[in-house]
């Protein structure tokens, strides 16, 4: 995974970072105390089961959120339902009353009709009726070809079903 973009809110010295973009190369460059130091904390932050400490906070925030954007080429089963357009968004949001992560989301896209967004977990005779609901055409005689022709359905249709 490539990091693509952070931004930042309610953490040190950042009310609202706006998005941070990052390249192949990235380099921070300012005065002592500008947060150069605190983007990095912010991305560990993100990516590693950690805490925040008692200071992290924005004095002028109740909350502190970090959102990261990566590129994801290859996803591993385990995640390829996050990853759209090759991408995966992940964001954190702590509260002033915890320590602890209050809430981790792994932002994804879902189509409107929910039978879509499930697909992959249908019974041999729920994908058969999505396969005659959505006018596939062809003979799908396994589960295995009806997921595959449901999918390839969905890529073609993407933009039309969100």
């Amino acid at each position: 995974m490539k990091l693509l973009s952070l931004q930042i809110k309610g953490f040190k010295c950042y009310k609202d970072s706006g998005i941070i973009p990052f390249h192949n190369l990235t380099i921070f460059i300012g005065e002592n105390d500008a947060g150069k130091s605190t983007v990095l904390d912010a991305l560990e932050l993100l990516i590693e089961n950690k805490n925040r400490v008692e200071n992290d906070l924005n004095r002028d925030s109740d909350f502190m959120e970090l959102t990261g954007v990566f590129e994801v080429n290859h996803p591993i089963e385990e995640i390829e339902s996050f990853v759209l357009d090759n991408k995966i968004n992940i964001k954190k949001t702590f509260t002033r009353e915890t320590l602890a992560v209050t809430r981790i989301e792994i932002l994804k896209k879902c189509f409107s009709n929910d039978v879509l967004n499930n697909y992959t977990n249908l019974k041999a005779d729920d994908l058969k009726n999505l396969v005659s609901e959505l006018k596939l055409t062809g003979s799908y005689s396994t589960k295995d070809e009806r997921v595959t022709a449901i999918k390839n359905y969905i890529e073609d249709n993407k933009k039309d079903l969100e």
